[in-house]
């Protein structure tokens, strides 16, 4: 039941539903806790929680209640819960804005995630690959020698396109878009968000086609833009993401927030 309970909440997490997994966090927690469970407790500690605290704007109680689950955690070897920790590390650093420090936590970590054999999972490895391409894309932003950062996003980019999933080529899309402002060719970067947009749709992921379509309005401006941006906002208004920016900023780095 605790695997059944974290399976339907993650797909919720992709759709970006943040009403409806408050909904039923909160009730999954208390009764794990209730019984005691570390599993169920720690899995739905993991992941999802961060993400609505993200979407919460609560980044620092996000990292408290990652350390708080952990500790009761195996410190020995490299579990799926490892693994979870260290995405949502990672994830709070995006949001932050913090590149460097996102990369680092990966580069040290890759070589145990590799030898747990976690990465043989598609879903795990699709994400890990997305994740790193953004923190490559973050740093871009920095201005420290950006073309070869541009170059590693380009890479994880490519290995995405490899998985031939609707999912992962519409992620690999929307990192394409932010490397192809970076690069200075705002034209490709509207074509590849409008086609990262229509791919999220299809599959479900409204957060990300949100975020893709306030992109490309802001990229558009106008009144084709403000459409497309209003409509993302209304969006993840009523989903209650405190700050819509700093969202921006984890999932689709690589443009200067305003």
């Amino acid at each position: 039941l605790g695997t059944a309970h974290r399976f339907a909440l993650w797909p919720l997490m992709f759709m970006g539903e943040v009403v409806e997994i408050n909904r039923r966090l909160p009730r999954l927690l208390k009764e794990a806790r209730e019984r005691d469970d570390l599993y169920e407790e720690t899995n739905l500690s993991l992941a999802v929680r961060t993400f609505v605290r993200l979407a919460a704007d609560e980044p620092a109680r996000a990292r408290r209640e990652l350390a708080e689950v952990m500790e009761k955690w195996s410190h020995q070897g490299f579990h799926v819960q490892h693994m979870n920790r260290l995405f949502d590390e990672a994830q709070i650093d995006l949001y932050l804005g913090d590149g460097e420090t996102a990369w680092r936590r990966l580069a040290d970590a890759w070589p145990a995630l590799e030898q747990s054999h976690l990465m043989r999972v598609q879903q795990i490895r699709i994400l890990m690959l997305h994740l790193r391409a953004r923190c490559a894309l973050t740093i871009t932003g920095a201005g420290k020698d950006v073309d070869s950062w541009l170059r590693r996003a380009e890479r994880d980019v490519r290995s995405l396109h490899r998985e031939k999933l609707a999912w992962a080529d519409a992620l690999a899309q929307l990192v394409e878009a932010g490397i192809a402002f970076r690069r200075g060719d705002g034209k490709r970067s509207g074509e590849m968000l409008a086609t990262a947009a229509a791919g999220f749709t299809t599959t479900d992921m409204h957060l990300y086609a949100a975020i893709a379509r306030r992109r490309h309005g802001q990229l558009i401006e106008g009144t084709a833009g403000e459409a497309l941006v209003r409509q993302a906002e209304e969006w993840m208004n009523a989903q209650q993401i405190h700050n819509l920016d700093r969202m921006m900023t984890l999932l689709a780095p690589g443009w200067a927030e305003t």
